[in-house]
This record gives structure tokens, sequence and C-alpha cells, in this order.
């Protein structure tokens, strides 16, 4: 999903932006696609993991590259990461 961008209008209070409810339902849709989810806990993930997500823990961050398959396609990437990684 591209990120989606709240209309304001073109002057304050003018009734051509979006609506709030628009404008929240479009917050909430950028949020979730780039807010990290739990960690995966095999390659292939599971139903709803998306391209584009990722997860981190202690010792790695995971990347998801495609949308889910089924139980054997790997999607999810993992890469090391430490305090001497920059």
């Amino acid at each position: 999903m591209t990120k989606q961008v709240i209309s304001i209008g073109t002057a304050a209070n003018d009734g051509t932006g979006d609506p709030i409810r628009t404008a929240f339902t479009k917050i909430n849709a950028n949020f979730t696609e780039r807010y990290p989810r739990a960690v995966p806990a095999h390659s292939y993930g599971v139903a709803g993991d998306e391209a584009g997500m990722f997860a981190v823990d202690a010792t790695y961050v995971y990347f998801c590259t495609a949308s889910y398959v089924n139980n054997s396609t790997n999607i999810w990437k993992r890469t090391a990461h430490g305090v001497t990684t920059w």
C-alpha cells in the first residue's frame, strides 16, 4: 500500500478537505502498514503477513519480502544487527 495523504482543503474550514473519519482511517492505515509486527516464528510467516512488514528483536531485523502464500514459501528474511553495525 502506498502512503495515504490527508486532504486538508484549500483554506481552513472551507469544507474541501477529507472528513475527519476519512482522515483518521488514512492515519490508521499508514501506521498499520509500518508498525512493527511480532517477530515471525518461521520464514514462511502466517496468513496476513504482507510485503514491507518488519519486526525487530535483540539479535535480528526481519523483513517480509512478499505476502503470505503457504507454509512452505519463505517470505521473511532476517539480518543480524549490533552496536558495531554502523
